[in-house]
């Protein structure tokens, strides 16, 4: 459920045509968005993707590496501010013409896929923070070695934030398609369930190193990391998945998705400084 680095634009594209299919109807184009003032998410991921291909470029340049890594990542903080803007008005678009629709026709379906497609938005625009953050500390640090800039904290949050909202959509689409097929919907959960909480577990159990042993932050770190270990590891072959044979049977394992990304996302909140030295 990760984002690929330098590949927005492609990550949106696939939100975009499973959209589509899940509520039979085309969103916005980019030029309708232009009609009324506004630009859409595809031209601001574009340009993210731009940026982040050059900041990779700069890095093997021999004359002056740092000066165009520094140029590429203010290109990408200027996409990302874009990226925020544009997807907000995008989203307000079809949110206000849906409610609308929803008046006449009483069905939920149409917003609840928005849901998750604002979601899908979040997870695309974190991992663009993400990825800006952990390269602005490393072109800062001019030339120290990366797992410097790995252990900040600062750079695994938004990382971690970045998995939460990939989780908090995989909870979404399960919520949507228990409007529909059960096979499917279990076997969308099945096939789903380990990578959502895997990229989750990871963060977590870097952010934990940070940490002395004894520590509050490690021992809460260390609990969450063991309630969600045996999806991260097993999947679908876990033994709570196996026993998994109705709808009911999967909104319960949804519903428990959904506190242990709550206890993390509160967790990480109340995250203080590490030491200098663990």
């Amino acid at each position: 459920m990760a984002v690929e680095a330098g590949h927005w634009a492609a990550e949106w594209d696939r939100a975009k045509k499973a959209f589509e299919k899940n509520t039979k109807s085309k969103k916005p184009s980019d030029g309708f968005m232009k009609s009324i003032g506004q630009s859409g998410p595809a031209s601001s991921f574009k340009a993210m993707d731009k940026a982040f291909d050059a900041y990779v470029a700069g890095k093997r340049d021999k004359k002056d590496p740092l000066d165009k890594q520094l140029k590429a990542l203010e290109d990408l903080s200027k996409a990302l501010s874009a990226a925020k803007k544009s997807c907000a008005a995008y989203v307000k678009v079809i949110d206000t013409a849906w409610k609308a629709e929803l008046k006449k026709t009483g069905s939920k379906m149409k917003l609840d896929s928005l849901n998750v497609l604002e979601k899908d938005l979040e997870a695309i625009v974190s991992s663009g923070e993400a990825q800006y953050n952990l390269n602005k500390k490393i072109v800062g640090k001019q030339g120290k070695e990366m797992t410097d800039a790995v252990r900040s904290l600062n750079v695994l949050g938004k990382n971690l934030d970045a998995t939460l909202k990939k989780g908090a959509l995989f909870v979404a689409q399960n919520q949507r398609n228990s409007n529909g097929d059960e096979a499917e919907a279990l076997k969308f959960f099945s096939e789903n369930i380990l990578k959502a909480a895997r990229d989750i577990n990871q963060n977590v159990g870097n952010i934990a190193k940070l940490y002395p042993a004894g520590s509050t932050e490690k021992k809460t770190a260390d609990a969450i990391f063991k309630a969600m270990s045996d999806w991260a590891s097993k999947g679908a072959g876990s033994a709570d998945v196996k026993k998994m044979k109705t709808m009911k049977d999967m909104l319960d394992l949804n519903g428990k998705m959904t506190t242990r990304i709550k206890a993390i996302a509160e967790w990480r909140k109340k995250l203080g400084p590490p030491p200098a030295k663990v």
